[in-house]
């Protein structure tokens, strides 16, 4: 109880957080799992279902190639986003002319609104001869192609565009880091 008087004032500067963190992740995280227990017509609960709809769930043709994308996902989103974020850092690091300019055009995408990136992303991966890419190809004497609706690129083309919208940010905390490294190392 000693420890609690002496750390009070923190504890009271954590405590809006705190509440304001249990009421936005952990009610509704504890509700989703009491809603996931019993059959529902809509938003009406009808009857316990007990871990009936998990089994569903795991049976469902469905489910298993769905945890594999998010997987996928996760593992590239790591490797890419972990990398390419200390890559622009070094580059920046390095540059002479134009460092502020750079700076702005890398933190850029994350100032920019969600909607607007996936309207900007839209326009670049539009099917047919008026997407960005395919003039692109065409240009380069290729076909034009349905990025989007083929399986094997939807991946990949997330984690790009996902790694765009986020590795300004991370790529400024290893520029950082990098500028505090002694010069005779």
């Amino acid at each position: 109880m000693a420890g609690f008087k002496k750390n009070s004032g923190a504890w009271l500067i954590m405590l809006p957080s705190i509440l304001l963190f249990s009421f936005f992740v952990w009610v509704p995280l504890f509700e989703n799992v009491r809603l996931s227990l019993f059959h529902a017509k809509g938003m009406e609960m009808i009857s316990f279902a007990g871990l009936e709809n998990y089994r569903l769930l795991f049976k469902h043709p469905d489910f298993w190639p769905a945890m594999k994308n998010t997987f996928i996902y996760i593992f590239w989103s790591l490797v890419i986003g972990f990398w390419m974020p200390i890559v622009i850092a070094s580059l920046v690091t390095e540059t002479v002319h134009f460092k502020g300019f750079f700076r702005s055009g890398i933190y850029f995408p994350n100032i920019l609104p969600g909607l607007a990136s996936v309207i900007m992303w839209g326009f670049f991966f539009r099917p047919g001869p008026t997407g960005v890419l395919n003039i692109l190809i065409d240009k380069l004497g290729l076909h034009a192609f349905n990025w989007l609706t083929t399986p094997g690129w939807t991946i990949p083309l997330i984690v790009l565009t996902m790694t765009w919208k986020s590795a300004g940010s991370t790529a400024f905390i290893y520029m950082a880091a990098i500028s505090n490294i002694p010069g005779e190392l």
